[in-house]
Parts: C-alpha cells; structure tokens; sequence
C-alpha cells in the first residue's frame, strides 16, 4: 500500500466522468481526485474542481458560447449539484441503511430523492450530521428551471447537492 493508500507504483490519481452546475454554467468532463471520488469532493481546505477535457457552457440566458478546453477549474463553495455518470463510479458510495423522500429547492432546479438520514436524525436536523459540503442524494428526479446546451437527465441514481446552496426543503 502506498503512502496516499494506492499501491505502490500507481498513481492515487483517478478520473471519474462528471457533470457539475452553478448559477452560471454546466461542466462536464473527467473529475480529477485523489483516491476514491466520493469522499474527495468533500475533503477539507478543497478551493477548485478539475475538470479534465471538459465542455463549459453557460446557462442559455448569458449569450456566451459553450467551449471545450482541456482544463477546467470549478469553485467548489459554487457548485449546487455534482453527478458522476458512470454506474462504476456511483457503486463506489456505500447505500446508506436509512432514506427519506425529500424534495429540495435550489436556484437552477427542484429535485426530490432518497436523503440519507443518519441515525436518529430527522427532517429539521439531518444536514448537521453529514460532514462536508455536498450531501448524496439517492434515485433523484431533476427539474431544471433553466434552458442551456449541456442538459442532464431527469432522473440520476446518485447526485450530490451542495448545502449552502440549498434554498428550501420538504418531505416530499
């Protein structure tokens, strides 16, 4: 085992395809981390996302065009939601042993999914247990509330949502 827990002679750098939103644009591309994805995107003194061989296109209200470059660096605190797309990657997460249906308000969309709760949190607490800025959201159906070129689907089995972006929430 190496020193950053790969093995020795490999690299603990992986990619993983993703999709990330903010108030401005849609990315997608190749996440860079380092070791597994899940834990990465909410390690501590984290500033910028890379994104690999990435398509950057602003919202349809800016009138700037979509461009592709081979590096893209995302704020992190400005990322609302993070999809990775591929089912090998997804599998990495461990199922949490409790969910509830919740519906969440941001800025470019209403999603509803399976929330983790841990232990005996409920619906008024549950954020404050999760560690990290961006918290796993289970079989999620999406509604965007804004056109652009790089759409995502409406339905994902694993999206990540940004707390301080998260304008409201209920029970769905």
């Amino acid at each position: 085992m190496g020193l950053l827990g790969g093995s020795i002679g490999g690299s603990p750098i992986q990619e993983h395809s993703a999709y990330v939103a903010t108030d401005l644009y849609a990315a997608s591309g190749n996440l860079e981390t380092l070791g597994s994805p899940h834990p990465y995107i909410n390690q501590d003194g984290l500033l910028y996302l890379r994104l690999n061989e990435a398509q950057v296109a602003p919202w349809s209200f800016t009138g700037v065009r979509a461009k592709q470059t081979p590096l893209f660096l995302a704020q992190r605190s400005k990322i609302q939601v993070l999809i990775f797309n591929q089912q090998e990657t997804i599998d990495l997460l461990k199922a949490p042993p409790r969910t509830e249906k919740v519906m969440f308000y941001f800025p470019l969309l209403i999603m509803q999914g399976d929330t983790p709760f841990l232990g005996d949190s409920q619906l008024v607490n549950f954020i404050e247990a999760w560690k990290g800025q961006f918290l796993p959201i289970y079989n999620a159906s999406i509604h965007l509330l804004v056109d652009g070129p790089l759409q995502i689907p409406n339905r994902v089995p694993l999206i990540y949502i940004n707390r301080d972006h998260i304008q409201g929430y209920l029970k769905a």
